[in-house]
């Protein structure tokens, strides 16, 4: 059996042996620090966002600025200090209004607990009167299976919150070290790849490339169309409910541009608290409500997000469906939330490896063109390639 040429040496077994020890170590340190790298891959996601408009800029700046580096680090500082004032902009104008929101909700609160209990005490027996009493028996038990299970959920949520408030320091220490970390990032991003790439055999590198590409491909379009999904649907579900005159139109709009996230259920989960809040103030509002949250889903959804983003992870509806409840159990929020990502990135690196293994692709580039052409990905992946070889 021949021997790699990776570990033909004494030397290069050792080297090799090093590598695969530090990324058990890099594993294992990521695993037992979680909460305190959470900042760092909120600080990842924003630097996959900023990165496209630092290129632009420093491309635009090198025709004045003829020494790389400075030109991006001034390109990385422009784009910086503008997001920064945006954000600041958008908070102190945002914040207060949810917050007060908020407060008002809170004040509704045992309204609606009332309400509901009303409703459950009087409607419900009405409700189910008409049917066998095997099934009214199986209504009620399941009714109230589902509202414990539903208590205990906000329970264990509100203890998980307390939990991690009670050990903020290393959260804290994280978020403010975040964005002069994500300006480092930024800037040394092309040295810091190459020290990435130098760990690897010179054999493997451009393999390694392509499969960085191809993780990087599907990271970057899933971000994007999750942020402008949840973008769209807060922005036209808010400004839906204010001409209708819903209160806390802004409150909702909110809720429901967060709920996106979430694959295939996040929508629904949406619109149930405006739907509960108009069960207890608004019963004549509750059928409009939900029309209008299923045409703003509708219209981002169908006619809107494909024109933007397309199939970022090009996984059918009923394969998601499996993946979030894999998810779920495997990981809960998180697994619910990285599933579909995770599952796309690894599909396409089993494509590109397969390739590689038989005769279309005898190199690491012909191995890429026949996975680009076969794989229904966006032409994108051509730049994207240029970029990462740069």
């Amino acid at each position: 059996m021949q021997v790699p040429s990776f570990l033909a040496t004494a030397r290069l077994r050792w080297r090799a042996v090093l590598v695969a020890a530090l990324l058990v170590i890099i594993l294992w340190v990521v695993i037992a620090g979680w909460a305190a790298l959470l900042p760092f891959f909120l600080g990842l996601v924003a630097a996959y966002m900023l990165l496209p408009l630092v290129r632009l800029a420093e491309g635009s700046l090198s025709k004045v600025v003829h020494r790389k580096p400075v030109a991006r680090t001034l390109a990385v500082s422009i784009v910086f200090l503008i997001t920064a004032a945006l954000l600041v902009l958008v908070l102190f104008n945002f914040v207060p209004i949810i917050w007060g929101q908020l407060r008002a909700l809170l004040r509704m609160l045992p309204g609606i607990y009332n309400r509901l209990v009303i409703l459950l005490q009087s409607d419900w027996p009405d409700f189910v009167s008409g049917l066998p009493i095997e099934l009214q028996d199986a209504f009620n038990s399941n009714l109230n299976r589902a509202i414990n299970s539903l208590l205990e959920s906000a329970q264990r949520g509100a203890l998980r919150t307390v939990n991690i408030l009670t050990q903020t320091l290393s959260l804290i220490l994280g978020l403010l070290v975040v964005p002069f970390w994500l300006f480092v990032v930024m800037r040394d991003e092309h040295k810091m790849w190459r020290g990435f790439y130098s760990l690897a055999p010179a054999s493997w590198r451009e393999d390694l490339r392509n499969i960085i590409n191809l993780i990087d491909y599907v990271m970057h379009s899933y971000i994007r169309s999750q942020l402008v999904g949840m973008l769209l649907v807060g922005v036209i579900t808010a400004v839906t409910f204010l001409v209708m005159g819903v209160d806390l139109a802004i409150l909702w709009g909110t809720v429901a541009g967060l709920t996106e996230v979430i694959p295939i259920i996040g929508p629904y989960l949406g619109v149930i608290p405006p739907v509960i809040w108009a069960i207890a103030y608004r019963p004549d509002m509750i059928i409009w409500v939900v029309v209008a949250y299923v045409i703003v889903q509708n219209i981002v959804g169908s006619l809107i997000m494909p024109h933007i983003s397309g199939n970022a992870t090009r996984i059918h509806p009923a394969i998601v469906i499996v993946l979030v409840i894999v998810g779920a159990q495997v990981a809960e929020f998180w697994g619910v939330l990285l599933i579909v990502p995770v599952a796309a990135m690894i599909r396409d690196v089993f494509r590109y490896l397969y390739l590689r293994t038989t005769e279309y692709g005898t190199s690491a580039q012909e191995a890429m063109e026949t996975f680009r052409s076969h794989s229904g990905a966006h032409p994108r992946y051509t730049r994207r390639l240029k970029l990462f070889k740069a």
